[in-house]
Protein backbone atom coordinates (compact mmCIF):
# COMPACT_ATOMS: atom_id res chain seq x y z
CA UNK A 1 0.00 0.00 0.00
CA UNK A 2 1.67 3.23 -0.91
CA UNK A 3 1.64 6.29 0.82
CA UNK A 4 3.09 9.84 0.61
CA UNK A 5 3.01 12.42 2.85
CA UNK A 6 2.79 16.20 1.36
CA UNK A 7 4.21 18.99 3.55
CA UNK A 8 3.43 23.08 2.78
CA UNK A 9 6.84 24.29 3.45
CA UNK A 10 7.45 27.84 1.41
CA UNK A 11 9.97 30.64 2.59
CA UNK A 12 11.62 28.56 5.47
CA UNK A 13 8.62 28.42 7.94
CA UNK A 14 8.96 28.33 10.83
CA UNK A 15 12.39 27.30 10.96
CA UNK A 16 12.51 26.63 14.82
CA UNK A 17 9.27 24.93 15.06
CA UNK A 18 10.52 22.46 12.03
CA UNK A 19 13.30 21.63 13.60
CA UNK A 20 11.28 19.65 16.12
CA UNK A 21 7.75 18.96 14.08
CA UNK A 22 9.81 17.56 10.93
CA UNK A 23 12.09 14.62 12.51
CA UNK A 24 9.07 13.38 14.33
CA UNK A 25 7.20 13.20 11.21
CA UNK A 26 10.71 11.71 9.25
CA UNK A 27 9.74 9.16 12.00
CA UNK A 28 6.61 8.59 11.37
CA UNK A 29 7.24 8.74 7.44
CA UNK A 30 9.41 6.01 8.19
CA UNK A 31 7.72 3.70 10.29
CA UNK A 32 4.30 3.42 8.20
CA UNK A 33 6.77 3.36 4.47
CA UNK A 34 5.49 6.64 3.35
CA UNK A 35 7.29 8.95 0.93
CA UNK A 36 7.59 12.47 2.01
CA UNK A 37 6.72 15.05 -0.41
CA UNK A 38 7.94 18.99 0.24
CA UNK A 39 5.70 21.80 -1.64
CA UNK A 40 8.17 24.26 -1.64
CA UNK A 41 7.61 26.89 -4.43
CA UNK A 42 4.19 28.25 -5.54
CA UNK A 43 1.99 27.14 -8.09
CA UNK A 44 -1.00 29.72 -7.26
CA UNK A 45 0.91 33.02 -6.91
CA UNK A 46 -2.19 35.44 -6.70
CA UNK A 47 -3.61 33.19 -3.93
CA UNK A 48 -3.18 32.97 -0.20
CA UNK A 49 -0.12 30.48 0.59
CA UNK A 50 -2.31 27.99 2.51
CA UNK A 51 -4.11 27.60 -0.90
CA UNK A 52 -0.55 25.85 -2.10
CA UNK A 53 -1.78 23.11 -0.33
CA UNK A 54 -4.42 21.95 -3.24
CA UNK A 55 -0.90 21.17 -5.28
CA UNK A 56 -1.96 17.59 -4.09
CA UNK A 57 -3.92 17.35 -6.55
CA UNK A 58 -1.64 17.14 -8.98
CA UNK A 59 1.09 15.62 -7.40
CA UNK A 60 -0.26 12.67 -5.40
CA UNK A 61 0.23 9.32 -7.24
CA UNK A 62 0.13 7.09 -3.89
CA UNK A 63 -2.67 4.92 -2.71
CA UNK A 64 -3.37 7.29 0.35
CA UNK A 65 -2.01 10.42 0.43
CA UNK A 66 -1.84 12.31 3.76
CA UNK A 67 -1.26 16.18 4.07
CA UNK A 68 0.41 17.40 7.62
CA UNK A 69 0.82 21.42 8.42
CA UNK A 70 4.86 21.47 9.51
CA UNK A 71 3.39 22.94 13.26
CA UNK A 72 2.11 19.40 13.91
CA UNK A 73 4.21 17.45 16.05
CA UNK A 74 3.82 13.82 16.01
CA UNK A 75 4.35 11.52 19.10
CA UNK A 76 7.32 8.39 18.10
CA UNK A 77 4.18 6.14 19.12
CA UNK A 78 2.04 6.71 16.70
CA UNK A 79 1.33 4.38 14.05
CA UNK A 80 -0.43 3.59 10.71
CA UNK A 81 -4.24 4.23 10.45
CA UNK A 82 -4.80 3.18 7.48
CA UNK A 83 -5.24 0.06 7.52
CA UNK A 84 -8.42 0.60 9.86
CA UNK A 85 -9.29 3.50 6.75
CA UNK A 86 -12.21 3.38 4.42
CA UNK A 87 -10.53 4.56 0.92
CA UNK A 88 -14.06 5.74 -0.04
CA UNK A 89 -13.32 8.47 3.20
CA UNK A 90 -12.03 11.17 3.51
CA UNK A 91 -10.49 11.52 7.37
CA UNK A 92 -10.10 14.86 9.16
CA UNK A 93 -8.33 15.42 12.87
CA UNK A 94 -11.66 17.00 13.74
CA UNK A 95 -14.99 18.30 12.51
CA UNK A 96 -17.41 21.48 12.56
CA UNK A 97 -20.12 23.11 11.25
CA UNK A 98 -19.88 25.15 7.98
CA UNK A 99 -22.48 27.19 8.28
CA UNK A 100 -20.67 28.94 11.50
CA UNK A 101 -17.48 29.60 9.56
CA UNK A 102 -18.55 30.11 5.81
CA UNK A 103 -21.47 31.42 4.33
CA UNK A 104 -23.02 28.21 2.42
CA UNK A 105 -23.54 28.17 -1.35
CA UNK A 106 -26.27 24.96 -3.01
CA UNK A 107 -23.20 22.67 -2.99
CA UNK A 108 -23.16 23.05 1.20
CA UNK A 109 -27.05 22.85 1.23
CA UNK A 110 -27.62 19.65 -0.89
CA UNK A 111 -25.07 18.12 1.18
CA UNK A 112 -26.27 16.33 4.16
CA UNK A 113 -23.79 16.56 6.57
CA UNK A 114 -22.85 20.99 6.33
CA UNK A 115 -19.26 19.89 7.39
CA UNK A 116 -16.36 22.10 8.12
CA UNK A 117 -13.13 20.27 7.65
CA UNK A 118 -9.94 21.52 9.11
CA UNK A 119 -6.80 20.54 7.00
CA UNK A 120 -4.00 20.51 9.31
CA UNK A 121 -3.83 16.51 8.99
CA UNK A 122 -5.99 15.24 5.94
CA UNK A 123 -5.72 11.21 5.13
CA UNK A 124 -6.87 11.21 1.49
CA UNK A 125 -7.16 7.85 -0.69
CA UNK A 126 -6.62 7.99 -4.48
CA UNK A 127 -10.40 7.15 -4.65
CA UNK A 128 -11.36 10.52 -3.05
CA UNK A 129 -8.66 13.46 -4.73
CA UNK A 130 -11.56 15.92 -5.55
CA UNK A 131 -11.08 16.72 -1.92
CA UNK A 132 -7.83 18.41 -3.16
CA UNK A 133 -9.03 19.52 -6.38
CA UNK A 134 -8.38 23.50 -6.65
CA UNK A 135 -11.14 25.45 -7.51
CA UNK A 136 -12.59 26.14 -10.35
CA UNK A 137 -15.85 28.58 -10.10
CA UNK A 138 -14.87 31.22 -7.74
CA UNK A 139 -12.64 34.69 -7.24
CA UNK A 140 -10.43 35.05 -4.46
CA UNK A 141 -12.88 38.10 -3.55
CA UNK A 142 -15.83 35.57 -3.61
CA UNK A 143 -14.02 32.89 -1.75
CA UNK A 144 -12.81 35.87 0.90
CA UNK A 145 -16.64 37.19 0.83
CA UNK A 146 -17.72 33.30 1.73
CA UNK A 147 -15.53 33.08 4.75
CA UNK A 148 -16.69 34.35 7.85
CA UNK A 149 -14.26 35.75 11.38
CA UNK A 150 -14.30 33.16 13.97
CA UNK A 151 -12.40 35.00 16.71
CA UNK A 152 -12.74 32.49 19.04
CA UNK A 153 -10.40 30.35 16.85
CA UNK A 154 -7.53 32.65 18.10
CA UNK A 155 -5.17 33.91 20.21
CA UNK A 156 -6.29 37.09 20.48
CA UNK A 157 -8.49 39.59 17.78
CA UNK A 158 -5.64 41.15 16.20
CA UNK A 159 -4.02 37.66 15.17
CA UNK A 160 -7.80 36.80 13.61
CA UNK A 161 -7.69 39.83 11.98
CA UNK A 162 -4.79 39.33 10.22
CA UNK A 163 -5.38 35.84 9.14
CA UNK A 164 -8.53 36.84 8.16
CA UNK A 165 -6.91 39.88 5.90
CA UNK A 166 -5.26 37.19 4.28
CA UNK A 167 -7.23 35.07 4.15
CA UNK A 168 -5.44 32.34 5.64
CA UNK A 169 -8.47 29.55 6.19
CA UNK A 170 -8.54 29.19 2.16
CA UNK A 171 -7.74 25.50 2.36
CA UNK A 172 -10.24 25.09 4.61
CA UNK A 173 -13.04 26.79 3.08
CA UNK A 174 -12.59 24.97 -0.88
CA UNK A 175 -11.93 21.61 1.05
CA UNK A 176 -14.62 21.91 3.15
CA UNK A 177 -16.67 23.13 -0.24
CA UNK A 178 -15.34 20.21 -2.25
CA UNK A 179 -16.49 18.09 0.15
CA UNK A 180 -20.25 19.09 -0.51
CA UNK A 181 -19.70 19.70 -4.26
CA UNK A 182 -18.65 16.08 -5.28
CA UNK A 183 -20.64 14.07 -2.69
CA UNK A 184 -17.38 12.98 -0.72
CA UNK A 185 -17.81 11.04 2.65
CA UNK A 186 -15.96 11.83 5.65
CA UNK A 187 -14.94 10.84 8.91
CA UNK A 188 -13.03 11.86 12.04
CA UNK A 189 -9.25 10.25 12.58
CA UNK A 190 -10.91 9.72 16.29
CA UNK A 191 -13.81 7.96 15.16
CA UNK A 192 -10.80 5.10 14.51
CA UNK A 193 -9.87 5.19 18.29
CA UNK A 194 -13.00 4.53 18.98
CA UNK A 195 -13.63 1.73 17.32
CA UNK A 196 -10.34 0.33 18.49
CA UNK A 197 -10.27 0.58 22.12
CA UNK A 198 -13.74 1.71 22.52
CA UNK A 199 -12.77 5.84 23.64
CA UNK A 200 -11.18 8.60 22.02
CA UNK A 201 -8.88 9.68 24.99
CA UNK A 202 -5.34 9.62 23.04
CA UNK A 203 -2.98 12.33 21.91
CA UNK A 204 -0.96 11.22 19.78
CA UNK A 205 -0.21 14.29 18.23
CA UNK A 206 -0.46 17.98 18.30
CA UNK A 207 -0.76 21.23 16.93
CA UNK A 208 -1.58 24.92 18.07
CA UNK A 209 -3.73 26.50 15.60
CA UNK A 210 -4.31 30.19 16.16
CA UNK A 211 -1.42 31.00 18.58
CA UNK A 212 1.03 33.45 17.78
CA UNK A 213 4.44 32.47 16.58
CA UNK A 214 6.15 32.49 19.91
CA UNK A 215 3.08 30.92 21.91
CA UNK A 216 2.95 27.91 19.66
CA UNK A 217 6.87 27.25 19.97
CA UNK A 218 6.06 27.87 23.89
CA UNK A 219 3.22 25.57 23.93
CA UNK A 220 5.33 23.14 21.70
CA UNK A 221 8.26 22.88 23.85
CA UNK A 222 6.09 21.87 26.91
CA UNK A 223 4.53 19.22 24.64
CA UNK A 224 7.99 17.86 24.57
CA UNK A 225 8.69 18.63 27.98
CA UNK A 226 5.41 16.43 29.15
CA UNK A 227 5.86 13.58 27.32
CA UNK A 228 10.03 13.62 27.85
CA UNK A 229 9.94 10.49 30.75
CA UNK A 230 8.16 8.47 27.53
CA UNK A 231 10.79 9.63 24.87
CA UNK A 232 14.34 10.37 24.56
CA UNK A 233 13.81 13.05 22.30
CA UNK A 234 17.66 12.58 21.35
CA UNK A 235 17.18 9.50 19.93
CA UNK A 236 14.62 11.20 17.40
CA UNK A 237 17.33 13.83 16.32
CA UNK A 238 15.97 16.60 18.95
CA UNK A 239 17.83 18.29 21.49
CA UNK A 240 15.24 19.57 24.29
CA UNK A 241 14.80 23.09 24.23
CA UNK A 242 14.90 24.34 28.54
CA UNK A 243 10.93 24.75 29.92
CA UNK A 244 9.72 28.22 29.48
CA UNK A 245 10.49 29.68 33.11
CA UNK A 246 6.87 30.25 33.45
CA UNK A 247 6.03 26.33 33.56
CA UNK A 248 7.50 23.70 36.05
CA UNK A 249 7.56 19.91 35.02
CA UNK A 250 8.83 17.45 37.01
Amino acid sequence: MSKTIFLLNIGKYLPKITKITYPLIEYYADKIGADIVKITKRKYPDFPITYEKFQIYDLASSEWNIYIDSDTCILPEFYDLTPFMDKSVTYFPNTNVAPSRYRVDKYFLRSNSLFSAPTSFVYTSDWCMDTWKPVDDLTLEEIKYNIYRVPRDFEDNKLCDNRFDLVYTIDDYIVSRNIAKYGLKTDNIRSIYKKLYNHTNLDYFQKYAGESIEKKYEKLIVYLWKNKSYFNWEDYGIKLPPLPKKYTYN
